[in-house]
């Protein structure tokens, strides 16, 4: 079993030794073997769109770790769990990041979370408060939460082919939604099978395995690799295809690799150029954010066609994907 954490830690120990402990207590389950593990395997928005038993409990044992180590801090994850608490400070699980990877028996997928404060950055479409998260299931992850629709990096497929949630526009932001783009003081990311762990935000430089790390110096995106991510389901809808069309023209070259928190780690050391994607969850989002900034980069979320995209990477790389992203949009550009 995991171990018991140390309340006394200070918050960036304690979420290096959350993200450690789930990711590997999920990779102990998955190598009891592929085919037991997908026998607990439930899907959710669509068949790359999956929670098994692994994510369950990864999620549990962080849940169980915070309410002990910081129970007066609000808790919200991926895979339901949900504790309203008085702080104003939310932590943002995500216990199995990259699921599909994860129980295809692929080594890219890691365990995340973030740690975000009251308040949301300047000119980003999110607007509700913290304080709306809910107090839903103070005991973790007993279930799944019904309205999401997406796991690890994967937004659900257009309005129509899924119950509405990531990649629809929620119309009243609460719990996640209301985090999407929230200040962050801390993200943790850890692949337990490259033993990756990258720390970064307000309260944390940018480091891989505690060695000081920078996104790419170079900011013309046409000399850079773009991660992206876009379900196929949305290829048939222009409102998302187009502006993925215009943005994916400018990079050197693209990556889709499954992970949007792997993918982001990698941002943030210069290993992978720049990273867009449409209606990210807080949990795909805000770990790699915190990373990504404290590591040099910028970041944007931009409202096209009624979809938010969210942009990490150099600066001038992330102005060009968005004014990409804006120039399909006619209520942007003026078409």
């Amino acid at each position: 079993m995991p171990e018991h954490l140390d309340p006394g830690l200070a918050d960036s120990d304690l979420a290096a030794a959350l993200v450690r402990n789930a990711g590997r207590l999920a990779l102990r389950m998955r190598d009891r073997g592929l085919e037991a593990l997908r026998s607990t395997a439930t899907e959710k928005a669509n068949a790359a769109d999956v929670v098994t038993a692994a994510d369950m409990a990864a999620e549990s044992y962080v849940v169980e770790q915070l309410l002990r180590c910081r129970p007066h801090d609000s808790i919200v994850g991926e895979e339901g769990a949900a504790h309203s608490g008085s702080t104003g400070r939310t932590w943002v699980i995500d216990p199995v990041d990259g699921t599909w990877n994860f129980y295809s028996g692929s080594t890219y997928w890691c365990s995340a979370l973030a740690l975000t404060e009251a308040g949301h950055d300047a000119g980003t479409s999110v607007g509700a408060d913290l304080a709306a998260a809910p107090s839903v299931d103070t005991a973790g992850a007993s279930a799944a939460d019904p309205a999401d629709t997406s796991s690890g990096s994967s937004p659900a497929g257009p309005p129509g082919a899924a119950t509405a949630g990531a990649g629809a526009s929620p119309s009243s932001p609460s719990g996640a939604d209301a985090l999407a783009d929230a200040d962050v003081l801390l993200g943790a990311i850890y692949q337990p099978q490259e033993d990756k762990l990258w720390l970064g935000g307000l309260l944390q430089p940018a480091t891989l395995n505690g060695v000081p790390i920078g996104v790419d110096p170079r900011q013309d995106v046409g000399a850079l690799a773009a991660v992206t991510y876009l379900h196929p389901g949305w290829l048939a809808e222009p409102r998302a295809a187009v502006p993925w069309q215009r943005a994916a023209r400018l990079p050197a070259t693209l990556r889709m690799l499954g992970s949007g928190s792997c993918d982001l780690g990698r941002v943030a050391q210069g290993e992978l150029g720049v990273w867009f994607q449409h209606s990210c969850p807080a949990w795909d989002w805000l770990p790699g954010k915190a990373i990504v900034r404290a590591a040099g980069g910028g970041t944007a979320v931009v409202r096209v066609n009624g979809l938010d995209w969210f942009v990490a990477g150099p600066a001038g790389a992330v102005q060009a994907i968005q004014a990409a992203l804006e120039s399909a949009d006619p209520a942007v550009s003026g078409q």
